[in-house]
């Protein structure tokens, strides 16, 4: 099961290739870390929801705040995961990836655009209130459920919500190498 999601993973590499950094939301899901509290990402779709996720693995991992190898990410928009249909799916690829990285006190999970798995809340509240392990646990989605007030049911409040919005005019400047003018406010 590992295998097929394998290239997908950090576990033997540095970092992540991670696009252009949005520091703004950075800061604010760093100052959130370390609780058991679920992070969520929301927003439309191609905003940067899966870049920001690997952007904040590269920063647990450059922080010394975890290995590699207590970092799952699945992402269910990549063919490779279809396999993960509902919660019982993935808690399979859960439980195969604490056999294979047994010797990680906290784990990390982060599942990209999660409405995709059927009754996902029943496994992400679990792995999150597990008193006898401990997971930092981050979801991303892009559909009006995933926005709407019934996350509030689902998850019984014991989330953070971040909406990540399409890039500002100051990242747009950024990642273009742009100055401030009518031209490129034109452009942007």
């Amino acid at each position: 099961m590992l295998d097929s999601i394998r290239r997908y993973q950090v576990w033997e590499k540095d970092q992540f290739d991670a696009g252009f950094p949005r520091e703004e939301a950075l800061t604010k899901i760093k100052s959130a870390l370390g609780n058991s509290l679920i992070k969520i990402i929301a927003g439309q779709r191609r905003c940067g929801k899966s870049f920001l996720m690997r952007q904040i693995i590269n920063e647990l991992i450059k922080g010394a705040k975890a290995r590699p190898q207590a970092i799952l990410y699945i992402n269910m928009e990549y063919g490779a995961f279809g396999f993960i249909k509902s919660y019982k799916e993935l808690f399979a690829v859960v439980k195969s990836f604490r056999n294979e990285f047994p010797e990680d006190k906290k784990r990390y999970l982060f599942i990209d655009e999660v409405q995709k798995i059927s009754e996902w809340e029943v496994a992400v509240n679990s792995l999150a209130q597990d008193f006898t392990e401990e997971w930092e646990v981050f979801i991303s989605g892009s559909n009006a459920s995933l926005l709407s007030g019934e996350l509030a049911t689902l998850l019984s409040g014991r989330y953070l919500s971040y909406t990540l919005y399409p890039f500002s005019y100051n990242e747009y400047l950024g990642i273009r190498g742009f100055t401030s003018s009518m031209d490129s406010f034109s452009d942007y």
